[in-house]
């Protein structure tokens, strides 16, 4: 529970200053601006590929797994992670040639990818400290980056109304905002190490590989239907419209997010333990479900309401695109609880082939659909391909632990679950040993 609320926060916060910025970026330039914003993001996002490197689920399991190990591996985390960074800014400047948008619009590409590849590098740090569980001080680090980084974004937008003005004091903001995140890991692991130990990036490269290749899929798939979008000469105004409901999507995906983040840490020690795993699985499970439903079917009967709210009246047109978009938030809010479980279960090199599946499969999704029915299109693309994607994850969970749905009645009735989760917490209180 600790660990549930420190995340809450953590997360919360993150997405509350985002989705304020998002929000009020919308409401002030429009929607045709906020198009040229998502398609700049969209293609900035793509660069992400070389930074991530699949490393942060692989930092969180290493460090929580090797407390003695933790200065080296943070040692060559950090060179492996500022380095790819830079290296990702120089591909965004140089190649932005070869797409129209980015050539049209550099200096916007340019402003949005330091802010991008910043926040790639503070969810890494995060996930230092989420592996030693300190949950509070990720909390803290992710929530106070963000916040700098939006204010600032928000007070340029109000006084210059100009989009590029707001992108470039949002990107000087986010380098400000990763040395206060540097000060904050030098303080909590006892430094900040920087160096290269062979045979420690070999484990951790060799750990992330089979992520790495997932993480370039999974940005590809998150990205691709903007730029189509774009592609296909859509127009700016609606590719706006799409964006408001996938970031009101992005935004409810919190939820899976603080289940898994809460859970992780635990999951990862009682990897080898196969009745302490399936008991915290099937709980973790049972809790989503119930969380599913509540969170889903709200947002369905608030969407026209949301949209008014959130972006203002013109984005009412996007109601229908937020309703489609919430049969594929089911999916994917499995999909991801899927993920960090296999994760902790040491099976991530399966889940390559699925990733593949899903990105390809919404590609060739987008192509037919998009050019026939435009934005309804994408989100077509999103729910088909979420699913098909879900699918695969659950066939290797249901391999990689033996006896999750042997009952599936009890599966079925979260509350059963919970009650008795409920019951084991009170009772390691009385004896004395605190919450799990």
């Amino acid at each position: 529970m600790r660990n549930f609320t420190s995340k809450l926060i953590g997360e919360g916060g993150v997405r509350v200053f985002s989705a304020l910025f998002i929000f009020l970026l919308a409401r002030t330039l429009g929607a045709a601006a906020f198009g040229f914003y998502s398609t700049a993001f969209a293609f900035a996002s793509l660069f992400l590929i070389v930074v991530d490197l699949g490393l942060n689920s692989i930092v969180t399991r290493e460090i929580a797994r090797h407390a003695p190990e933790r200065t080296a591996i943070l040692r060559s985390a950090n060179t492996i992670k500022f380095s790819a960074a830079l290296l990702a800014i120089v591909c965004v400047h140089f190649l932005s040639g070869g797409y129209p948008f980015a050539r049209t619009h550099r200096l916007l590409v340019d402003t949005v990818a330091i802010m991008v590849v910043t926040y790639s590098l503070i969810d890494y740090m995060g996930a230092a400290l989420a592996g030693k569980e300190e949950m509070g001080w990720e909390a803290c680090l992710r929530t106070l980056c963000r916040m700098i980084v939006a204010t600032c974004g928000i007070l340029v937008l109000y006084r210059t109304r100009s989009l590029i003005h707001v992108t470039l004091s949002m990107s000087i903001a986010s380098v400000f905002s990763l040395g206060l995140g540097m000060v904050i890991l030098r303080a909590r692991f006892g430094g900040f190490p920087l160096g290269w130990d062979s045979v420690m990036a070999r484990r951790l490269f060799s750990s992330s590989l089979p992520l790495l290749g997932s993480v370039v899929f999974w940005i590809l798939y998150d990205n691709q239907d903007i730029l189509l979008l774009n592609h296909y000469h859509v127009a700016a105004k609606d590719i706006g419209l799409y964006v408001s409901a996938t970031k009101i999507i992005d935004v409810l995906k919190v939820a899976p997010v603080l289940l898994a983040g809460a859970f992780f840490p635990a999951l990862s020690r009682y990897a080898h333990e196969h009745e302490s795993f399936l008991n915290n699985t099937r709980a973790l499970l049972a809790y989503a479900i119930l969380l599913l439903f509540v969170i889903a079917g709200s947002a369905f009967l608030a969407a026209p309401f949301l949209e008014t709210l959130l972006y203002g009246p013109q984005f009412s047109e996007a109601t229908p695109l937020l309703r489609i978009l919430l049969v594929a938030f089911a999916a994917v809010f499995l999909n991801h609880l899927c993920l960090q479980l296999l994760i902790a279960k040491d099976c991530e090199r399966q889940l390559l082939l699925g990733t593949v599946i899903a990105c390809v499969s919404k590609l060739l999704f987008n192509i037919w659909l998009i050019p026939r029915y435009g934005t309804h299109g994408a989100c077509y693309s999103l729910v088909a391909s979420a699913f098909i994607y879900l699918a695969f994850q659950a066939r290797i969970l249901t391999q990689a632990v033996p006896g999750l749905l042997l009952d599936p009645l009890t599966l079925l009735n979260p509350w059963s679950l919970i009650r008795e989760d409920s019951k084991g917490i009170i009772k390691r209180f009385r004896e004395g040993g605190g919450a799990p």
